[in-house]
């Protein structure tokens, strides 16, 4: 019997995290692990866009992680 982890699963467990409020080591590494989640899944969002789309919204496909990570930095784009 296998055992795998889907991205719904994910998805649902980055919404559900109940140490997210932890102080010290454990809710830092929730923290970590929960911004890196939502990191990738705009990544994959704004892939998903065609050329066009991503054009429309004043990007164009190597500029993604740069506008991903200034986002979650918190820096204007």
């Amino acid at each position: 019997m296998s055992a795998y982890i889907t991205r719904e699963m994910v998805r649902q467990a980055a919404h559900e995290w109940p140490y997210e409020n932890a102080t010290g080591a454990l809710g830092r590494l929730v923290r970590t692990m929960k911004r890196s989640w939502k990191r990738r899944e705009t990544e994959n969002q704004l892939h998903a866009l065609s050329d066009r789309e991503l054009r429309d919204i004043g990007l164009y496909r190597g500029d993604i992680p740069r506008v991903v990570r200034q986002i979650d930095d918190g820096a204007p784009i």
